[in-house]
This record gives C-alpha cells, sequence and structure tokens, in this order.
C-alpha cells in the first residue's frame, strides 16, 4: 500500500489474496441481507441502501471529491437504523433517529482530521485533501458540525420515556467537553486545537458507553 496507516492490513501486505477476500465478503453480505430479510423487508431495503452508499456512491467518489465523505458516513450510521428496525422499531423513532444522527454527524469531523493528519499519504495516494489549516470557511463547517453532534448527544442522552439522570448528566457533560473545542475551531482558523482526533474518539466511546447504560437503566 501507498499509505503507512493501512500497509499493514492483510491486503496491503499482500498476506491476503483479492479473491478469498472478496469471496468472504460476498458470503457475509449475502448473509447479512438474508437475515435482514428474514426479521423486516424495512431493515433488507436499508441493509441494500447501505451496501450502495458504500461500495458505490462513498467508493467511486472517494479518490474525486470530498463530498465522498457524505454517503460514506451515512453509509456508516445506517446500521443503527437497520438493527432498530429488525428489531421492530419504527424509523419515526427519534430514540432511534438521534442515535444515528450522532453518528453520522462524529464521522465528518473525524476523518477530516485524519485527513489533516495524514496529508502526504493522501496526496501519494491521489485522494482529494480538505485545506483545513488557515481555511476561515472550514473551521467554520467543522466548528458548526461539533456544536451539531454536541446538541445531538445530550438530546439523544436526555431522551427517554423513563430519563436516565446518569446518561442524561453524561450527556451534559460530554457536550461541554467538546465544545471549548469547536469554540477554539470558529475563533481561530489557524490552528487545530491539541488532541481534538483523541478528544472525539473518547467522545464516542462515551457516547456509546452512556446509551448503553441508558438502555439498561
Amino acid at each position: 500500500g501507498r499509505m503507512e496507516r493501512t500497509r499493514h492490513r492483510p491486503l496491503s501486505a499482500g498476506r491476503l489474496h483479492p479473491l478469498p477476500a472478496l469471496a468472504l465478503a460476498l458470503v457475509l453480505l449475502l448473509g447479512g441481507l438474508l437475515l435482514s430479510a428474514a426479521a423486516r423487508p424495512l431493515a433488507l431495503g436499508l441493509g441494500v441502501l447501505a451496501v450502495a452508499l458504500y461500495n458505490g456512491a462513498y467508493t467511486l467518489l472517494k479518490p474525486r471529491t470530498l463530498f465522498a465523505l457524505l454517503p460514506g458516513a451515512l453509509a456508516g450510521a445506517l446500521p443503527l437504523l437497520i438493527g432498530g428496525c429488525a428489531a421492530g422499531a419504527s424509523l419515526a423513532d427519534p430514540t432511534l433517529l438521534l442515535p444515528a444522527a450522532c453518528l453520522f454527524l462524529w464521522q465528518i469531523p473525524h476523518f477530516w482530521l485524519l485527513a489533516n493528519r495524514y496529508q502526504e499519504e493522501l496526496r501519494q495516494a491521489g485522494l482529494p485533501l480538505p485545506e483545513i489549516l488557515g481555511n476561515r470557511r472550514a473551521h467554520r463547517v467543522l466548528a458548526t458540525w461539533l456544536f451539531c453532534l454536541a446538541a445531538g448527544a445530550f438530546a439523544t442522552l436526555s431522551m427517554s420515556p423513563t430519563p436516565a439522570p446518569l446518561a442524561a448528566g453524561g450527556g451534559l457533560l460530554l457536550s461541554i467537553y467538546l465544545i471549548p473545542a469547536a469554540l477554539t475551531l470558529y475563533r481561530h482558523p489557524s490552528c487545530i486545537p491539541v488532541g481534538l482526533p483523541k478528544k472525539l474518539q473518547l467522545f464516542m466511546f462515551g457516547f456509546a458507553l452512556l446509551l448503553t447504560t441508558r438502555s439498561l437503566i
């Protein structure tokens, strides 16, 4: 592989031949779609949409434009909806939609910051790069995304037929944890807050943990 970050993966390193990898992927894909169909037709439809978005739109657009992140992020958020629908939930249920929306919102700044960190590798691989440093518009877009993510996480963890104080309080703390970085991005287009990629990872870990806790209480 041409990227240091991914060159040790089995396919990139040559430890796995593409044909067996493709065969395994097709078996898993078919199995997943069959299970979705057995559970509910809507779950099957969402599964087909996720495959089309990731292997179609995202994969084809990735070498050409940064907008590939949008179908890629949507494909990444769809499994939550697939699982919820398979379990009998309605797509109109906000307790299902909000966590999926948070996962969608999280992925954009996460990948933008990764791209900023691995600029040289992405350039060598011929992939488009986001111009973040010194770009006031890009900083404000990222800041707005982070504000929406913080608000969405708090709303998600606070919304329940019987709200769990631990989850709601944790959601508030998560939001407070993220907002200073968003403010720095908005005010200072010449710098990215130190440790922001790690903060985003910890934020999503905490969000998933609190979401699980809320479901169990």
